[in-house]
C-alpha cells in the first residue's frame, strides 16, 4: 500500500515538473503580446513549486485546484495562435491523463474545445482531449456532456477526410462510454441492495410525458442522448443537444445500433428506456422503411426486379442496409417488449422480398431474414406469438412462403429473363460468371456457357465466387457466393458494406442466401420439436445404425403438442416446396446432402408428430426424385385418403415442374448418368414402353439411398408411407438390375460399362464402372432394411408388412400378362419373415395366407419364388429357438405345418415338387421332436396320388 502511494507521489512529481515547464514556454511565447496570460502562467507555476512540496493527498489538492491550474491555459487557448493553442491543449491533456480534473474545471475545458472547434483550430486535438475526457474521468455529465457530444458530431463535417474518420470514431467511443456508465451504474446499485423502483411505475411510464427526473445521473445522461438521436434522423429538433443541426441519418442509425447491440440490459432494466423503444425507435424505423416498401419500378415484369443504378439507389441503399441491422436487432433482442411492431418489422421484411423491389433491396432483406432465423428460439416465438394467435398475422407461414416464392420467382422467370434481354438487343460487356448485365446495373443472369470461377466481376460484393457450382438451371448457374456454415449468416451486403453507393449484385446472390435461409429454418424446427425431448435424428445414406423407436406423443403436454405441431404446419408446405425444387436444379453432392437432410428431417418430425399428411408429401416427393425424369408410374395416384387428397393437387405441380424442368436440363442429367436399364413392366403398359431405356443419374442413386435411410431409421412411424417407399424401391431394383437370390438378398445382373452409359433397348441394366462402388453397398442397405425390422414394434411391423404384400398383389396383376416379374416383394417378405421369427405369431397369418396365394399363380417365376418363400419360412420357423420350445406349444407348431399342407390343395407339379423337398428336410432336422405334428406330415405325403408323375411318388416315398 506504502509502495502504491509513493509510485503515485512520484508520478504526480513528474507532471508538476512537466506541467511548469509547459508554463515557462508559454510565459515566452505570451510575454510580448498577451502579458495577462504570462502573469496567469508565472502565477500558476508558483502554486505548482508550493503542491511539489507537499507528501500527502497531493491528487485531491491539484484536483479541488483544477479549475486555477487551467486559467492559463484556457486564455492561451482563446489567443487563436496555432503555436500557443497546441501547447495549451497538450497541458490540458497531461491534466487529463493524470485524473486532475473535476467537474468545473471539465466545463471549462469542454467550453474551449466548443469555441476552437467553431474557429475550426486543431480539430485533430480537439479530438483527442474529448476522448481523454470521456475516457479518463466520469465527471462529465449532463449539459458538459451534451456540448461535449455536439462538438465531435461538428467535426464529422471536416473538410479534412482524416479528422471526419477520426470524428466517427470519437462519437462510437463516446456513445460507448456513457453507456457503460450507466452498466456499471445499475451494477453498483445492484449490489449495494438499492434496487430500482421504476419498473414498479412501469404503469405511469406508458404517456408521452414521462419523466426522466427519477433515473440516476449516467442513465438520464443515456436516455437523453438516445432520444435526440432519435429526433434528429426524424427530422426533429433536438432537446439535450442543443446546437446541433447537421448530422447524416447513417451515422445516426449506426449508434442506435451499437446502442441497441450492446446495451440491451439497459432497455430492459429501465421503464423510461423501454417507453423510447416503443414511442421512438418503432415508428422512426416503419417511418424510414416506408420509401423503400412503396418503390417499385413499373417497367420490371419480371421477378429478379431490376435495380437502375439511379439517385434513388443511391440514396437509400446506405439507409435501407442500416434500417435492416436495426430491424435485425430489435427483433433478436427486444422481441418479448415489441411484438407488436415486430409483427410489423417482420411484414416490412417479406413486402421487401416481393418480385417488384429492386434486387439490391431483396437482396438486403433475405440476408436479414437470414440472420433473424438462425436464432432459432425466435422462429417459436414467431409461432406463438402471431400464427397461434386468433386475429393475428400468420407471420411464420409468410415468412416461410416467401423465401420459398422468393426462390421459384427466380427459376421460373429464368428463361423469360434470358429471352427478354435477348430480344432487347442487349449483349454482355464481360465475359464472366455474371455475364449478362442488364441495363437495370445491379441485375446480372449467370450464364453456365460463359461461366469462369475466377472472375472478379463480383468482387465488389461478394468477395468473387468460387469455383462451385451449387444450382444450375438451364443456361443458368448460381456459383456458391457465400460458404453455408450452420449456425452462422454471412450477411456481405447489411452488415459489410461500408460504401454509400449502390453495389452491383448478382442477381442469383439471392438464391443462395435463400438456400441457406431453409436450411436453417429446418434446424430451428428440429430444434424446437427435440426442445420436448423428442428426436428426430438426421443420418447420412451410408451411416445405417439401429434406428431409433420412440412414441413421444405421450409424453408431451396438449400444449407443447400443438405447439410442435403448428410449427411444422407454418413451415412444411414450403420447405417441401422449395427443396424439392433446387434438389432438381442442384449441381453440387454436399448441397444434395443438405437438402436430402432436410427431407429426411421433415419425415421423421411429421411422423413423430403423427402429421400424416405431411409425411407422405415429403416421402412423395423423395421418392418422385429417385425416380428417374417422367418415369412411367404415378406416386401420386397410389395414395386416394381423404387426407392426402387435400394435397394432391401441391404434389401434382410438384411433380409435373420437376419433370419438365429435368428435361430442360438434359445436358446435366446425361453427364451424370450412372445406369441405363429398362422400365419396370406395369399394368397394361405396352411391350414398347417396356423395352424403351431408362437412366438413373447419380443424384436418382443418392435418392434412393436417402430413401433406404429413411426407411431404416424412421420404419416405426412411417404407417402407411411405407407402401410409397417400397414402391419406388421395387422399381429402382428392376431399372439396376437386381435380382432375388436365396434367402432374399439382391445381387445385381447387367452389364458393365468403362463408358459413360448409353441407353440400350434390352432387358439387361448397363452399369458404368463410376456407380459399381455403389452397387454392393446399395444390395447391403436394401437387405439390412428389412433384417432392421425386427426394431420394429408390432403397430410398425404389420404396417410394412401389410405394404409387401399390397406390393406383391400389384406385382401378381402384372405377372398375368408378363412373362419375366417383379419378385422385389416377395423376396422382401420373405427376409422380413426370417428376420421376426422371434414374434411369429404376430405375422404368421397374413404372410403365410399370401404366399399361398402366389403359389398358385399362373407364371411360373411368380409360383416358383412364392413356393420357395413359403417352404423356407416353414423350416426357418421349425428351426427356430423360441423362449418357449416350439414343440411342446401345439397351437404354434400346427399352424406353421398347416400352412405347408395346404401346398397339397395346389396342383402345379414344381409347387408339390418345393413341399415335398421342405417335408424331407423337416423329417431329417426335425423328425424326431415334431410330436403332435406327425399327422399332418404325413398327410403331405399321402396326398400324393397316382395322379401325380412318378417322380412326386418316388419323392413321396423316400
Amino acid at each position: 500500500m506504502a509502495s502504491t502511494s509513493s509510485d503515485s507521489h512520484s508520478i504526480l512529481q513528474k507532471l508538476i515538473n512537466n506541467l511548469s515547464t509547459d508554463l515557462r514556454q508559454l510565459s515566452t511565447e505570451t510575454k510580448k503580446k498577451y502579458p495577462p496570460i504570462k502573469e496567469a502562467a508565472e502565477a500558476c507555476n508558483m502554486k505548482l513549486r508550493e503542491y511539489s512540496t507537499m507528501k500527502d493527498n497531493l491528487s485531491t489538492v491539484m484536483r479541488d485546484a483544477s479549475v486555477d491550474l487551467l486559467q492559463p491555459f484556457v486564455l492561451g487557448c482563446d489567443t487563436k495562435q496555432v503555436k500557443i493553442v497546441q501547447l495549451c491543449l497538450t497541458s490540458i491533456q497531461k491534466l487529463l491523463q493524470h485524473h486532475i480534473i473535476n467537474q468545473a474545471s471539465a466545463a471549462t475545458i469542454v467550453n474551449v474545445l466548443s469555441t476552437l472547434c467553431e474557429l475550426q483550430t486543431e480539430e485533430l486535438k480537439i479530438l483527442q482531449t474529448v476522448l481523454l475526457l470521456v475516457n479518463t474521468t466520469s465527471v462529465v455529465v449532463h449539459s458538459t456532456l451534451a456540448t461535449l457530444f455536439v462538438i465531435t458530431f461538428r467535426l464529422c463535417f471536416s473538410k479534412d477526410p482524416t479528422i471526419v474518420n477520426t470524428s466517427i470514431a470519437a462519437v462510437r467511443q463516446l456513445v460507448t462510454a456513457v453507456y457503460d456508465r450507466v452498466i456499471e451504474e445499475d451494477a453498483q446499485h445492484t449490489a449495494s441492495g438499492n434496487q430500482s423502483n421504476h419498473d414498479s411505475d412501469l404503469a405511469k411510464q406508458q404517456h408521452p410525458s414521462i419523466s426522466v427526473d427519477t433515473l440516476r445521473p449516467y442513465a438520464r445522461d443515456a436516455y437523453l442522448l438516445f432520444q435526440d438521436l432519435c429526433y434528429l434522423i426524424n427530422g426533429d429538433q433536438p432537446i439535450w443537444l442543443i446546437g446541433l443541426t447537421e448530422i447524416t441519418r447513417t451515422l445516426i442509425l449506426e449508434l442506435i445500433e451499437t446502442i441497441l447491440t450492446h446495451y440491451a440490459p439497459v432497455f430492459h432494466c429501465h421503464s423510461e428506456f423501454r417507453y423510447l423503444l416503443k414511442e421512438r425507435v418503432s415508428p422512426l424505423v416503419i417511418k424510414l422503411f416506408s420509401p423503400g416498401t412503396k418503390f417499385s419500378n413499373p417497367n420490371s415484369n419480371l421477378s429478379s426486379g431490376t435495380n437502375s443504378n439511379t439517385t434513388y439507389d443511391s440514396a437509400y441503399f446506405p439507409l435501407i442496409a442500416r434500417l435492416l441491422r436495426v430491424v435485425c436487432i430489435l427483433i433478436r433482442f427486444y422481441f418479448a417488449l415489441l411484438i407488436t411492431e415486430c409483427e410489423i418489422f417482420l411484414s416490412l421484411l417479406i413486402k421487401l422480398l416481393e418480385p417488384d423491389k429492386p434486387i439490391w433491396q431483396r437482396s438486403l432483406a433475405i440476408e436479414c431474414i437470414h440472420k433473424i432465423i438462425i436464432h432459432q428460439n425466435l422462429i417459436k416465438l414467431f409461432c406463438l406469438s402471431y400464427d397461434m394467435q386468433p386475429h393475428s398475422s400468420k407471420i411464420l407461414r409468410d415468412l416461410t412462403n416467401a423465401i420459398s416464392s422468393y426462390v421459384q420467382s427466380f427459376f421460373n422467370n429464368a428463361t423469360v429473363s434470358a429471352s427478354s434481354s435477348t430480344s432487347s438487343g442487349q449483349t454482355s460487356t464481360t465475359n464472366t460468371v455474371i455475364s449478362d448485365k442488364k441495363s437495370s446495373g445491379a441485375s446480372t443472369t449467370s450464364k453456365l456457357d460463359n461461366f469462369n470461377p475466377h472472375s472478379s466481376n463480383i468482387s465488389n460484393g461478394v468477395g468473387g465466387a468460387s469455383n462451385t457450382i451449387l444450382f444450375a438451371y438451364r443456361n443458368l448457374v448460381v456459383p456458391q457466393y457465400v460458404t453455408y456454415t450452420q449456425g452462422q449468416a454471412k450477411a456481405v451486403y447489411v452488415e459489410n458494406w461500408e460504401k454509400f453507393d449502390c453495389p452491383l449484385i448478382p442477381d442469383s446472390y439471392g438464391i443462395v442466401v435463400a438456400y441457406a435461409c431453409m436450411l436453417e429454418l429446418v434446424r430451428a424446427v428440429q430444434s424446437i420439436v427435440e426442445g420436448t425431448g423428442m428426436r428426430g435424428d438426421i443420418i447420412a445414406g451410408t451411416q445405417l445404425r439401429t434406428p431409433i423407436q420412440l412414441r413421444p406423443l405421450e409424453s408431451l403436454t396438449e400444449n407443447e403438442r400443438h405447439e410442435c405441431i403448428e410449427v411444422v404446419n407454418c413451415t412444411w408446405s414450403s420447405v417441401l416446396v422449395t427443396f424439392t425444387l433446387l434438389y432438381d436444379v442442384c449441381f453440387d453432392d454436399t448441397t444434395c446432402e443438405l437438402l436430402l437432410r432436410g427431407f429426411q428431417t421433415y419425415i421423421s418430425l411429421c411422423g413423430l408428430l403423427g402429421m400424416n399428411v405431411q409425411r407422405d408429401a415429403f416421402v412423395t416427393c423423395l421418392c418422385k426424385m429417385a425416380l428417374p425424369p417422367q418415369y412411367n408410374i404415378h406416386l401420386l395416384s397410389k395414395q386416394q385418403n381423404n387426407e392426402q387428397q387435400q394435397q394432391q393437387s401441391l404434389l401434382q405441380k410438384l411433380a409435373a415442374r420437376s419433370s419438365s424442368d429435368s428435361i430442360s436440363g438434359s445436358d446435366f442429367e446425361r453427364q451424370q448418368v450412372v445406369i441405363v436399364g429398362t422400365p419396370l413392366p406395369l399394368l397394361n403398359s405396352s411391350p414398347a414402353t417396356n423395352q424403351t431405356a431408362v437412366m438413373l443419374t447419380s443424384k436418382n442413386i443418392h435418392c434412393m439411398r436417402t430413401l433406404l435411410s429413411v426407411a431404416h431409421c424412421y420404419g416405426s412411424i412411417l404407417g402407411t408411407s411405407w407402401h410409397l417407399i417400397l414402391t419406388t424401391l421395387q422399381h429402382l431394383v428392376w431399372i439396376i438390375g437386381f435380382k432375388p437370390s436365396t434367402g432374399g438378398a439382391l445381387k445385381h445382373v447387367g452389364t458393365i460399362s468403362n463408358t459413360d452409359a448409353a441407353p440400350m433397348a434390352n432387358s439387361s441394366a448397363v452399369v458404368t464402372t463410376a456407380a459399381m462402388a455403389d452397387l454392393p453397398i446399395l444390395s447391403s442397405m436394401l437387405s439390412r432394411l428389412f433384417e432392421s425390422s425386427v426394431y420394429l414394434d408390432d403397430v410398425a411391423l404389420h404396417h410394412l408388412i401389410d405394404a409387401l404384400i399390397r406390393l406383391s398383389i400389384e406385382s401378381m396383376e402384372v405377372a398375368l400378362s408378363v412373362r419375366e416379374p417383379s419378385l422385389f416383394a416377395i423376396a422382401k417378405i420373405l427376409e422380413t419373415g426370417r428376420a421376426n421369427l422371434n414374434r411369429i405369431d404376430v405375422w404368421w397369418k397374413p404372410i403365410s395366407s399370401h404366399l399361398l396365394d402366389v403359389c398358385q399363380h399362373t407364371n411360373p417365376r411368380m409360383r416358383e419364388w412364392g413356393t420357395e418363400a413359403l417352404t423356407l419360412l416353414v423350416r426357418n420357423a421349425l428351426e427356430f429357438k423360441y423362449e418357449k420350445n416350439l414343440f411342446d406349444n401345439e397351437r404354434l407348431l400346427h399352424m406353421i405345418i398347416l400352412s405347408l399342407h395346404e401346398l397339397s390343395l395346389i396342383q402345379y407339379f414344381d409347387v408339390r415338387q418345393k413341399q415335398l423337398e421342405a417335408t424331407l428336410s423337416i423329417l431329417t432336422n426335425n423328425g424326431p421332436t415334431l410330436q403332435t405334428g406327425w399327422p399332418i406330415i404325413l398327410n403331405i405325403i399321402g396326398s400324393i396320388t397316382r395322379e401325380h408323375n412318378d417322380s412326386l411318388i418316388r419323392q413321396a416315398q423316400q
